[in-house]
């Protein structure tokens, strides 16, 4: 299970009744599989058949190529806390502007408020 915070067994035990109704191909689709990156491709691959209601690509530049889930796992090691050692705070990207790129000004304000409540009580 990839989502920290749900009981695998108990999902897996409620998921039990459903797994006689659900067809083949979404038994299929329910499970961890090859990673699809999709390259652009300067051939014309020909035409692609799109399902459902969508009409053919006609003129298809995308090749599929499949990639393990075990190429994106990466080891304890390797992994750095807190900012790289190597990233400059003084770069800037267009297109991703951080607070230091821009013009803005900081104020603090004060309120008193008071919380108190009076209650009328008649016998």
């Amino acid at each position: 299970m990839l989502i920290p915070f749900i009981d695998e067994n108990r999902l897996i035990g409620a998921m039990k009744d459903c797994e006689s109704r659900i067809f083949e191909h979404e038994r299929l689709r329910n499970r961890h599989g090859p990673m699809q990156i999709y390259v652009y491709s300067e051939q014309d691959l020909g035409q692609l058949e799109a399902p459902a209601h969508f009409s053919p690509i006609v003129h298809n530049h995308a090749q599929c190529q499949e990639l393990s889930r075990d190429a994106f796992v990466v080891q304890p090691s390797k992994l750095i806390k807190g900012r790289h050692p190597k990233s400059t705070l003084d770069r800037y990207i267009p297109g991703f502007p951080s607070t230091r790129h821009l013009l803005f000004t900081v104020s603090h304000f004060y309120f008193l408020i008071d919380f108190s409540f009076y209650y009328r009580f008649t016998l």
